[in-house]
């Protein structure tokens, strides 16, 4: 089949999802751009989000899909220990009173209309036609036990930093009113997250949160069937869904932890689409004529987070050393490629709003490193302990890192880890060092700000730096009040400067998603966002 290569930013798709998000209801949806032929050696290969069938194409009577993820979750419950897995299956299972369309914008899902009652109160009109998977009526009941449920939960209380739960209330069986503790900018983005998803308070009461937390009971297109420790998990599509029905009947989620593995299954079609596709498979995949490459930029930021509450990252000119003594160009080329990823400057995407292009650049320069721990008292250097999920990928991440500080006589001790406790030690800040990728979540600058260094997001799970500063917390809490766009962005911008100088964090790259696919799967778009809807998924016939 004709062959596609996206390995470039989509300019068009990435502004108007920025814009979208800044300024809602002002932006339309944009088409995916047509796919291209690949481009020549010494090109810039065209950009290729989504692949849609041809008039020529036939679709399959295939009902099940094998897809490859790189990590088990803990947990499925909204609220848990989340990550990008756990992520995925609630926003297939659950729904959300908004959901983001391909430009970010809030769209109606489970709220049908909403309106701001003044610079605190919203409300919102719900569906009357939806049910749970064990057969409840969805309500605005459910609204209210969902939210104030996650105030229990472990990174759930992040959530709701901005709603004030005393004045959230079910109106009647299908409005709910929310209050926010100031004028919120973002409540409308926050309320499409996947941490926001609609539960049902008699099937966790009758589960359990534990056995919940395996088996989820949702309103979303599909339902969790079988979930196989460290194998897999199956979603079964959803019968009684208020939505349109998915094509399949089955997505199985198969647990890959190794990048290599995940390819060599792809190629042979043990799997079907490839969610993590290594930089160094690209190629192949998309010269087999069984497979081809999705790609596009996402809103997420790669970098080495530094525990700035414990001794000695709890010293800026420490963690200045420490940036001194990564090449982080070279960390970029090496495990992320230059053609599937994007430079970071600093923590903001580089086409969001407000994004702050003069910041200093912290150079890679050993000696500098050394002159700056010598300053602090550490001539002869420190021992520091490195956590990171294990598999290939980030094991040649910790090995790069560990041979460049050790030049400057920091001895990085490796400590690699699987996701579940991984995820809670970074949420409880049991670390010194380690390495992240946090998305902008809602797709705006200040929000991806507040939640990555407000001092209130400190055990959550988009806070990596455990940042406490004044002077940030104060600019950060102006950020999200300021309901102006300009206004805001130019708040962004100072904060970024601000942020900076402190050195939470090594800003290694933005990467994008690359997906490795069978030549018979469509129906999946490469969204700028954090999230894979799979409800648009199906085979066609190939001759």
């Amino acid at each position: 089949m004709k062959k596609y290569l996206a390995m470039i930013l989509v300019f068009a798709m990435t502004f108007a999802m920025v814009t979208g998000c800044s300024n809602p209801g002002e932006t339309t949806p944009t088409d995916a751009p047509t796919p291209t032929d690949p481009a020549a050696p010494g090109e810039t290969p065209a950009a290729n989000t989504e692949l849609t069938p041809t008039g020529e194409e036939t679709v399959s009577d295939k009902d099940t899909i094998n897809i490859a993820v790189d990590r088990e979750p803990a947990t499925l419950n909204p609220g848990g220990v989340m990550s990008n897995v756990s992520e995925i299956v609630m926003m297939n299972t659950m729904d959300t009173l908004l959901k983001f369309d391909k430009t970010a914008t809030p769209q109606p899902n489970l709220a049908t209309e909403w309106e701001a009652l003044d610079d605190t109160t919203w409300q919102f009109k719900l569906r009357e036609d939806v049910y749970f998977t064990n057969g409840e009526h969805f309500t605005a009941k459910d609204v209210v036990y969902s939210f104030n449920r996650l105030a229990t939960t472990t990174t759930g209380p992040s959530a709701l930093t901005h709603i004030d739960l005393t004045g959230l209330e079910a109106v009647d069986d299908y409005t709910v009113k929310i209050k926010t503790t100031e004028p919120y900018a973002f409540l409308e983005a926050q309320l499409c997250q996947a941490v926001m998803s609609i539960v049902n308070e008699k099937a966790i009461t009758d589960m359990g949160e534990e056995a919940h937390g395996r088996a989820p009971v949702g309103t979303g297109a599909f339902k969790v069937g079988n979930w196989v420790a460290g194998e897999s998990i199956t979603l079964e599509r959803n019968d009684t869904y208020w939505g349109e029905a998915a094509p399949l009947k089955n997505i199985v989620l198969k647990i890959m932890t190794e990048g290599t593995s995940r390819t060599m299954n792809l190629e042979t079609g043990d799997i079907d689409l490839n969610c993590r596709l290594q930089v160094t498979d690209i190629d192949r995949v998309d010269e087999s004529e069984d497979t081809y490459v999705l790609a596009g930029p996402q809103n997420t930021l790669r970098y080495i987070c530094l525990n700035t509450s414990v001794e000695p990252l709890n010293n800026v000119n420490v963690r200045k050393a420490l940036y001194h003594a990564t090449d982080t160009e070279l960390i970029r080329e090496t495990i992320y490629g230059v053609k599937s990823s994007e430079k970071a400057t600093g923590p903001v995407p580089p086409t969001f709003p407000g994004k702050n292009n003069d910041l200093p650049e912290y150079t890679y320069d050993p000696e500098k490193a050394k002159e700056l721990l010598a300053a602090e008292g550490f001539e002869n250097g420190f021992e520091v302990s490195f956590i990171y999920l294990a598999n290939t990928t980030n094991n040649m991440f910790a090995e790069m890192l560990q041979a460049m500080w050790a030049e400057v006589g920091v001895t990085l001790v490796l400590q690699p880890t699987e996701s579940g406790t991984l995820s809670t030690m970074l949420n409880a800040g049991d670390y010194q060092v380690g390495t992240a990728a946090t998305d902008m979540k809602m797709c705006d600058a200040g929000e991806g700000l507040y939640s990555f260094f407000h001092s209130s997001s400190r055990g959550s799970s988009t806070d990596r730096t455990w940042l406490n500063d004044p002077e940030v917390d104060a600019i950060l809490d102006k950020i999200v009040t300021t309901l102006d766009a300009e206004e805001r962005n130019a708040l962004v911008y100072e904060a970024q400067a601000l942020i900076h100088d402190l050195c939470p964090m090594i800003y290694i790259c933005h990467p994008w998603r690359v997906y490795g696919v069978r030549s018979d799967v469509r129906g999946l778009s490469v969204l700028p966002y954090d999230m894979e809807d799979y409800s648009k998924l199906y085979f066609v016939n190939e001759d």
